[in-house]
């Protein structure tokens, strides 16, 4: 069985009821699909669009050391009112956006965990 990206967003959104937005963003710094909780006012489209684009810049600039370093896993960054998850997705990033008071660890890696199967089903789901 195939799971689409926007299926994928909505399967992260419904993992926690701190979660307020996920959003897949393209290595152009593009949201190509997402997915708001019922009570998300967080941020504008505008701003959406400048988040992700320095999301995408980040982790690109991130990548460049995974030869040395070793492969990049996640990055979360907590603010005061709100904690950010980004995971790399293929050649795309999730991009999750909670509540402070979230599990960080227990969310980091079920996000962890979601992705590797997403992608275990991506790769299945290739005709030949």
């Amino acid at each position: 069985m195939f799971m689409k990206k926007s299926e994928l967003c909505k399967a992260v959104l419904l993992m926690n009821k701190d979660i307020h937005f996920v959003a897949v963003i393209n290595k152009n710094g593009r949201i190509t699909e997402s997915e708001f909780s019922n009570d998300s006012e967080y941020l504008s489209n505008s701003e959406l669009e400048m988040i992700a684009m320095q999301r995408s810049l980040q982790t690109s600039m991130i990548r460049e050391f995974d030869q040395k370093l070793s492969q990049f896993n996640q990055t979360i960054t907590m603010r005061k009112h709100t904690v950010e998850f980004v995971t790399p997705l293929g050649e795309d990033i999730l991009f999750v956006i909670s509540n402070v008071g979230v599990d960080v660890k227990y969310l980091s890696t079920a996000l962890s965990s979601m992705i590797f199967s997403f992608d275990k089903l991506d790769i299945k789901s290739v005709v030949i």
